[in-house]
Parts: C-alpha cells; sequence; structure tokens
C-alpha cells in the first residue's frame, strides 16, 4: 500500500478540495513519476500488487487528484487501496467511486464517516486530526457509508482481496477497541459479510 503521508499543507483543508493546496505541475509530475517507480518496481520485481490510498489531508486525498493519478499510471502495476471512509470524507461517493473502478481495487478499508460531524468539521474549517478527535470516524454502519452497496460491488464482481475495518480515532478519548471491533463485526455479519 503507498500512500502519502498526512501534510502540515493539506491536513488543514481535509475534506474541502476547493480550499486545498493543490501540487504545482512539476511537483505533481516528480510525485507521479515516484509513485510510478516504487509501484513498477513492487510489481516487476517483487510481485507484489500494489495500490495507491487516497487519504484525507494527503496530496492524493480527492476524487480527480486519485482518478488524474489512475489515468496517468499504468493499471497493471498500480491499484487501489480503496478507503471508503476517507473517500466520503473527501465529499465524494464511494460506491459510485467503486463501481466505475473495481477493475482497479485490490484491497479495501472498510470505515465510516459520521454525518453529522462531518457537515460540522466542513462547515467550521477543522483540521484532520481536530475531526478526529471529534469522532468523524464512527462505528460501521452508524454513518453515511452504505455498505449493503459496497458489498454487492465486491460480490458482483468477484472481488477476492482483503478487506481491513479500520476506525481512526483519537487514542485519548474514552473508546473502547474491543467493544467498538465487537459492534463492526457484528454489523458487518447483519448485511451478509
Amino acid at each position: 500500500v503507498l500512500i502519502d503521508s498526512i501534510s502540515p499543507r493539506r491536513a488543514p483543508t481535509a475534506g474541502r478540495a476547493e480550499a486545498a493546496e493543490q501540487m504545482d505541475a512539476a511537483e505533481w509530475a516528480a510525485f507521479r513519476d515516484r509513485i510510478s517507480t516504487i509501484a513498477r518496481l513492487g510489481t516487476e520485481e517483487f510481485g507484489l500488487t500494489v495500490g495507491i490510498h487516497a487519504h484525507a489531508a494527503g496530496f492524493i486525498d480527492f476524487e480527480p487528484e486519485l482518478e488524474r493519478l489512475l489515468d496517468e499510471v499504468d493499471a497493471k502495476i498500480l491499484k487501489i487501496c480503496f478507503d471508503t471512509g476517507h473517500h466520503s470524507y473527501a465529499g465524494f461517493d464511494p460506491v459510485a467511486f467503486m463501481r466505475r473502478h473495481i477493475d482497479r481495487i485490490s484491497y479495501m478499508h472498510f470505515k465510516d464517516i459520521d454525518p453529522v460531524v462531518k457537515a460540522d468539521a466542513i462547515a467550521k474549517g477543522t483540521g484532520f486530526y481536530e475531526a478526529c478527535g471529534q469522532g468523524i470516524f464512527c462505528n460501521l454502519g452508524t454513518g453515511d457509508v452504505d455498505f449493503p452497496a459496497v458489498r454487492r460491488i465486491l460480490l458482483d464482481a468477484g472481488y477476492q482481496g482483503w478487506c481491513t475495518v479500520e476506525q481512526d480515532c483519537d487514542p485519548t478519548l474514552d473508546v473502547s477497541p474491543v467493544d467498538d471491533a465487537r459492534r463492526n463485526r457484528d454489523y458487518l455479519s447483519s448485511i451478509g459479510f
């Protein structure tokens, strides 16, 4: 899985594409070429499946950035580690994206977004870390990601890859990772996973 680090240049504008700083042409070309080189090395030299992970507060955050990268890097060497929650956080529909790009998805991160916290974070210009501290990532099935539709797309495509449940949160909050894991597992079981 390839991911650009959470950038101090982008963290303050997580979820707000119109406000986010963009790479200039030279930065984009260098970034794309590094991704392509690493993906080719991983695929051709080591036999790995290499996937890009679009992540809130990084430079591959918003759907147009991810789609541009997919257009410019050979599908044989670069797949997608698709994160439902980060895609929703960025303001885009993860189900619609999956329908268009299921053939490039090699690994899934199941994550949900609390729509109330998200709307508040966007309206107030809350940065990525602060939004995590406010509980923007919630238990599966309690947010705005349509997991029954996600399941249907994966089944219809004959998806054979891994799916990992993730719930980014502030560890200083009063949370119970074990209880959250049980709730998430129970929810996924209830919809047929």
